[in-house]
């Protein structure tokens, strides 16, 4: 990244809302400083690892990409060829799923659909190792039964080598559409998108086009469906099941009626909070004068949510446009309250179509740029992919222009188990970036490098336990040789000693390391044959269980029926102290393992005023 920047440019803007309505921006005079500087508080971008063009000679379009459990991908899209990489097609567009293997090699593909238009939008994998994909078809033959007329939300079940398992047309005379798809924790699926219909599946519109949700069981079978929105256009383009069971929903609106309640001006970024059966716990609508279309959204680990999408705005809740459409970017409280917002970009347009959230707290979002100014940094003259890293707080770390001379779009970001990312979208291009067009447009991946900078400490006994003592640091993806990311081997010499495992009393070794020698040495009742301390699970890495059990219930186990149970890290930190009461002289405690347990080992003990009970717990996150 070159060149001069202005720190306001840089510089997440944050808001709040008072009781009337009104709008304060808290004041950072800074925002009109004009220092100028190279690279202040940005990082380098990662390389690409590996990049890959599929399809044929004519248009092949990528909408969806995600890491599959055997570390490969899986890629959802449609085609309208079939030849090079497309086998099969059915006439005219098809859905179009490609497998692939951690290297990019083709596992499998199929087409699916009829003799008319078929087009994928969303693809997952599920927990039976298939997928389930959902788009819009206009076909009656072929792959395709049961259309109701016009164009069908279209959802099929795969099995794992892409074996069409189910397959459900979903909607009423008019046109409905499947924009984004998840499975549920039940095993059913959510699917979310738009309908113009009011009959068949849809029992109810608004007038013109409706965010349209339905739940499916694990079978593709209805179990509930939702219209939601106004008098004017509405439409749903992404969905999550959050953690309370309910569910998110973003897209864009352009309603000031029904089950909308605002609007900023033209289409504006549409949020609404569902309960598990699809009733509106709260909705919000966000934007300035101009149109903001939301494309992407996800439940952050704070409970929140960030969205991703675009504005052409600079007023109402957007700040700092940098000229026609710029990445707009939305960090949500539970609530729907703006915590922060980013527009990103240039002078030309630029739209957001995917963000997700990064292990370091921070997010990861891709694009489309045909700026060469303000954010944007290295466009290869014509429409590029465009990567923008940001920290936790909105603040910019890198940027990453990718393609060639011709149109090249980004839809789809998944960061990857490695720590790197991958990201699909379409490529006319064949030179720069690319390599290895089909003719026209084709489906375009790309693999980037992790970018982490990270220390990792010697591991000479190859016990999976670091020497603190020697250590390097490196962006490296996964462990370099002899190295790993733990430091809290005390003898890494010996792989029988490290933390993960039991201490040996009477050895006068500091077995587990934890700082103790023979600790369990001289503790009464350790070895007793009527007592014994038992956690479970362990591993753990959510909630266990403590039980002192009695066997022997002729005299209470614990005199006073009070035990006081101490957790300690290998440090000898106490990260947990309770006392319980124990029933009958047995003591049952059940103890959530929340943010004060990180991943590595612990000591239990328990005690009373003459006796003591320890025990190891392991939790793995």
């Amino acid at each position: 990244m070159g060149g001069k920047r202005v720190l306001s440019i840089h510089t997440p803007v944050f808001r709040n809302f008072n009781g009337g309505g009104s709008l304060r921006v808290i004041a950072l005079s800074f925002l009109f400083m004009t220092f100028y500087f190279s690279n202040l508080h940005s990082q380098s971008a990662p390389a690409i690892e590996w990049q890959k063009s599929l399809g044929g000679i004519i248009d092949d379009i990528a909408y969806y990409v995600q890491q599959t459990s055997d570390g490969g991908y899986i890629v959802g899209g449609y085609s309208l060829s079939n030849n090079g990489d497309v086998s099969s097609n059915h006439g005219n567009n098809d859905y179009w799923i490609v497998k692939l293997d951690s290297s990019a090699n083709i596992t499998w593909q199929k087409c699916l659909g009829g003799s008319n238009i078929d087009k994928a939008y969303s693809v997952q994998q599920t927990t039976d190792g298939g997928f389930i994909v959902a788009g819009e078809s206009l076909s009656t033959d072929l792959n395709v039964t049961g259309n109701h007329g016009s164009y069908d939300c279209w959802v099929v079940k795969l099995d794992s080598s892409g074996g069409i398992s189910w397959k459900k047309c979903l909607g009423g005379t008019l046109h409905d559409s499947g924009n984004s798809i998840e499975q549920t924790t039940d095993g059913g699926f959510i699917v979310a998108g738009f309908s113009y219909s009011d009959d068949g599946d849809v029992t109810e519109n608004h007038g013109n086009r409706d965010f349209w949700i339905a739940k499916l069981d694990s079978s593709g079978i209805l179990d509930w469906q939702k219209s939601l929105g106004g008098s004017d256009n509405d439409e749903a383009m992404s969905i999550e099941q959050t953690t309370d069971g309910g569910y998110i929903v973003a897209g864009f609106s352009k309603s000031i009626d029904g089950d909308l309640t605002a609007n900023h001006g033209l289409e504006d970024y549409w949020i609404t909070k569902l309960d598990s059966t699809g009733l509106i716990e709260w909705q919000k609508s966000y934007g300035g004068s101009g149109d903001e279309n939301a494309n992407f959204i996800q439940q952050t680990t704070d409970g929140g949510f960030i969205v991703a999408g675009f504005s052409e705005s600079d007023d109402g809740d957007v700040l700092l446009n940098h000229g026609s459409f710029d990445f707009w970017i939305l960090k949500l409280h539970p609530s729907g309250s703006i915590e922060w917002q980013r527009a990103l970009g240039g002078s030309d347009n630029d739209k957001a179509f995917s963000v997700q959230q990064s292990t370091d707290g921070g997010f990861i979002v891709v694009g489309h740029s045909y700026s060469l100014d303000g954010d944007v940094t290295g466009n290869h003259s014509s429409q590029d992919f465009w990567i923008v890293k940001l920290d936790s707080s909105g603040g910019f770390e890198w940027q990453k222009s990718l393609g060639g001379s011709d149109n090249d779009y980004a839809k789809s970001v998944e960061q990857t188990s490695d720590g790197g990312y991958i990201i699909a979208g379409v490529s006319s291009s064949n030179n720069w970036d690319v390599s290895g067009n089909h003719g026209n447009k084709d489906y375009w991946l790309v693999k980037l490098s992790c970018n982490v900078l990270q220390t990792f400490y010697a591991d000479a006994d190859s016990d999976g336990y670091g020497n603190a003592d020697v250590s390097m640091i490196s962006a490296a993806c996964s462990d370099p040789g002899g190295y790993v990311v733990d430091s809290t081997d005390c003898d890494d010499t010996n792989a029988n000693i490290n933390p993960g495992t039991s201490e040996i009393p009477g050895n006068g070794i500091d077995d587990n390391c934890n700082g103790v020698t023979d600790e369990f040495v001289g503790i009464d009742e350790v070895n007793a044959s009527n007592s014994f301390l038992s956690i479970y699970p362990n591993p753990a890495s959510n909630l266990i269980t403590i039980k002192l059990l009695f066997q022997n219930t002729t005299t209470p186990l614990i005199p006073n029926a009070f035990g006081t149970i101490t957790i300690t890290n290998v440090l000898g930190k106490t990260v947990f102290e309770k006392t319980s009461h124990c029933v009958h002289g047995n003591l049952h405690e059940e103890i959530s393992l929340d943010k004060k347990f990180p991943q590595g080992m612990y000591f239990v003990k328990v005690s009373s005023d003459q006796q003591q009970w320890m025990n190891s717990l392991l939790v793995v996150k």
